[in-house]
């Protein structure tokens, strides 16, 4: 895409993670950009403060004849009467994704996919190329802790890192040179209706990767009809006290010469290259030397040709040091240079929502955390336990969608029950109607918690304030973390 050519891009849903990320690159290149959305947030209010125009009701007088393109989300509702007016108007329509797909084409894609793992995993590999010589353009899932944005410019890169969400398909219009896949756990079943479809769609986004790309799996995923993986056998030499390295691990990533892309598949291309990755030993990239230290985990990491010491990330959780792996090794086969591997994983401060320490004194802690997913739930609570095993946890979580709730309430029952205390909140709704018979009321009937509430968010603050938790979590993908600064604001007033 030619984006000199535009002059004003429309935004409906301007205030989603994924469509503020794009809105802030075409506000650089100088683009007018303006947009819609239903309500204002502190990243509404952050593009605002950049320059550019949000609006929160719905006002078809905003729809006018000199905008170029429309960049919609599939959450924006087809009776919005802006939405109405502009395909009245015949105006240039596209989705988040059509718009990510024509700006990726034009670099050396990674694309980072999986139902969770993949904002974390994306951000932190945008991390490590960004703080390198190789550098990158980053499109985030979730707000870097270390640069407050979910979008990353470096003009001078080839290389562009880019979260592939599996809502929708959206996933399915990137054509990266080296594609992760951190989890493909049952997930959207409104959109594919069961996992065997959810599996079929990851394969053929592994069979979207170019000639000569790379596919990064995690060792326990298997992807339907994926030909029987040859492992690398190169062996490298490498110097962690130098910067001497091969130029075959260091030579650019494959590029698409066009933008006519091959015929769908669903199983991965004989000329690309698998690798995967794992805590355990049984992998291309694994961990050796795991140790838990003083809360924070500490390894190296064997590549298939060397071993890289020295990892010490801030971030806590054994799910975080899986991510770290992952990382590291899509970087590595990226040509980054191990020092400068070791150096940007060690200097992670983590996404926003993404097992976030908001609190942490001796008698409280609290962690915010998106988790929305049962297994997510478990990953979190379970690190948290293994962090502060004598300790009472509290959860208070908010579902995710009446499709969720109903697809996996028995996992989300059994991922709650290991709380000590549980806390529901009313489901969240997003894009859905309600479903008969599908309450946050029946997924706490079944939920076999030691302690367990259903609250309002009004009653949750005013149960805090009369029941102070020892460890707090927060979870949920909704509106929950509009609570963050309340209960911040609730313990810092009574321990200060």
């Amino acid at each position: 895409m030619n984006i000199r050519a535009l002059n004003k891009v429309y935004f409906l849903g301007i205030g989603g993670i994924g469509m503020s990320a794009l809105a802030r690159y075409l506000y650089t290149a100088g683009i007018k950009v303006m947009g819609y959305d239903k309500t204002p947030t502190s990243l509404t209010g952050e593009l605002q403060d950049e320059g550019i125009d949000v609006h929160y009701d719905d006002q078809p007088e905003y729809v006018t004849e000199d905008i170029d393109l429309v960049v919609y989300t599939p959450a924006v509702p087809d009776e919005l009467e802006e939405f109405t007016k502009i395909r009245q108007m015949n105006l240039p329509l596209m989705k988040r994704s059509q718009l990510l797909e024509q700006l990726t084409a034009e670099h050396e894609t990674i694309a980072v996919a999986g139902t969770h793992g993949k904002t974390t995993v994306s951000t932190m590999i945008a991390h490590i190329l960004y703080s390198s010589p190789i550098g990158c353009t980053a499109f985030l899932g979730g707000i870097a802790k270390n640069y407050n944005s979910n979008l990353l410019i470096n003009h001078n890169s080839r290389i562009m890192v880019a979260e592939a969400d599996e809502f929708d398909r959206s996933f399915l219009r990137l054509y990266p040179s080296l594609a992760v896949i951190t989890s493909t756990d049952a997930d959207h079943l409104d959109i594919y209706h069961d996992h065997d479809s959810l599996l079929s769609s990851f394969g053929e986004f592994a069979s979207n990767i170019i000639e000569n790309g790379t596919l990064l799996v995690k060792s326990t995923v298997a992807l339907p009809s994926n030909p029987h993986k040859s492992k690398n056998t190169r062996q490298y030499s490498y110097s962690l006290t130098s910067h001497a390295y091969h130029q075959e691990i260091n030579s650019p990533l494959p590029r698409p010469s066009n933008l006519i892309y091959p015929e769908t598949h669903t199983s991965v291309p004989d000329a690309v290259k698998n690798n995967d990755f794992s805590i355990d030993a049984d992998a291309d990239f694994y961990t050796k030397n795991l140790e838990l230290i003083n809360g924070k985990y500490q390894f190296s990491l064997q590549t298939p040709g060397i071993l890289i010491e020295g990892f010490n990330p801030p971030l806590t959780g054994l799910f975080n040091v899986e991510n770290c792996v992952a990382a590291s090794a899509a970087a590595y086969l990226a040509g980054v240079d191990p020092v400068d591997i070791v150096k940007a994983i060690n200097s992670f401060k983590g996404v926003k929502r993404r097992f976030d320490r908001r609190v942490e004194q001796e008698d409280f802690v609290y962690i915010d955390d998106y988790a929305h997913h049962p297994e997510e739930l478990k990953a979190c609570i379970t690190s948290v336990r293994k962090l502060y095993p004598e300790r009472e946890i509290t959860g208070i979580f908010q579902p995710h969608l009446f499709t969720r709730t109903r697809d996996f309430a028995q996992g989300f029952s059994e991922s709650l029950a290991l709380l000590d205390k549980l806390i529901l909140l009313d489901i969240y709704p997003a894009r859905e109607n309600p479903i008969e018979g599908i309450t946050s009321r029946m997924l706490l009937d079944i939920t076999p918690a030691k302690v367990k509430l259903l609250l309002s968010k009004e009653e949750v603050l005013n149960h805090l304030r009369e029941n102070k938790p020892d460890i707090l979590l927060t979870l949920g993908a909704g509106d929950i973390d509009q609570l963050v600064p309340l209960i911040e604001s609730i313990f810092y007033k009574r321990t200060t």
